[in-house]
């Protein structure tokens, strides 16, 4: 019986014993923090949520010591513990502190992670909200409450100018690429005209080269053939002048053997003393001799008269 009566006598002292531990623990830290000690506040305030760690006091104490060391992601962890809390003052509290440390938490990630800040600063604006819902004349939580709101609407804008600037940047990307591949093409175009160009450049030269062989040939083959043609042409001369001097001999032939025709026709025509006087003239211009120098009966007949 003693026993029994021992032992409820230590388990009735021992919950006052932890009790005390823990207040004090909470005391130290209060302490600590008033003087703006908030790593010894914080030492003080683990110690006493080891010893219970459901108590929305130490929660609440415990996550405004983080935030004052800017440590935002543990005190939002220990404020949220704390809205457990059955008493609405604390409750309210624990809603302000969460929209203080929301809102730190998202300044924090604006310049790296925009999107993610604009999602802290829309929780911060929803725990003022709740903690003005809980105490209207909260004039701090109001003033809190527009100057979130409007923080929010500046991160908005940023991060739509960002999808738009980032949109510009994909297009003018795009547009660059698409420019660069028409340039490209562009240059292939006109590097493949100038190869044909000087395609058919070259090809007019070859032709203009082999039409001066060809002329060049010929001109050889016109000059070896020359020769002959002019032999041919002198031969010709030759036979034509030959021809023209046999003609010329028998032309005058033809002219004589006409004359004497003639003559013959003529004399056939005359009379006697036409006769002797032709034959007289005939003796003397061609003086055939002894012709007409007989002396018939042995006596000289007389020459003619010298005319």
């Amino acid at each position: 019986m003693k026993k029994i009566l021992w032992i409820l006598v230590i388990l009735s002292f021992f919950p006052k014993t932890c009790l005390a531990s823990v207040r004090s623990q909470v005391k130290q830290g209060n302490h600590f923090y008033e003087k703006k000690e908030y790593q010894k506040s914080l030492e003080n305030y683990k110690k006493a949520l080891k010893e219970n760690e459901n108590s929305d006091i130490i929660n609440f104490n415990l996550g405004s010591a983080f935030y004052k060391n800017e440590d935002y992601a543990q005190s939002l962890e220990h404020f949220q513990k704390a809205l457990l809390s059955d008493q609405e003052p604390l409750k309210q509290k624990a809603h302000y502190n969460l929209g203080n440390a929301f809102y730190q938490d998202g300044i924090m990630q604006e310049e790296k992670d925009l999107p993610s800040a604009v999602q802290s600063l829309e929780k911060s604006l929803a725990s003022f909200k709740k903690a003005i819902d809980l105490e209207d004349q909260d004039s701090k939580a109001k003033h809190n409450y527009e100057f979130v709101k409007k923080e929010l609407e500046r991160l908005k804008k940023e991060m739509q100018q960002q999808k738009q600037n980032k949109a510009q940047s994909q297009q003018s990307s795009e547009s660059k690429n698409k420019d660069q591949k028409d340039q490209q093409q562009q240059d292939k175009q006109q590097s493949s005209q100038k190869n044909q160009a000087q395609q058919n450049k070259d090809q007019d030269k070859t032709q203009e080269q082999q039409q001066e062989q060809n002329q060049q040939k010929g001109q050889q083959q016109s000059n070896e053939q020359t020769p002959k043609s002019s032999q041919g042409e002198e031969e010709k001369k030759g036979q034509s002048s030959s021809s023209s001097s046999e003609g010329q001999k028998d032309a005058q032939k033809s002219k004589q053997q006409e004359g004497q025709g003639t003559a013959q026709q003529d004399q056939s025509k005359m009379s006697g003393q036409e006769a002797k006087m032709f034959l007289d003239h005939y003796q003397q211009t061609e003086e055939p001799k002894g012709f007409l120098n007989l002396n018939p009966q042995g006596k000289t007949a007389p020459v003619g008269k010298d005319w």
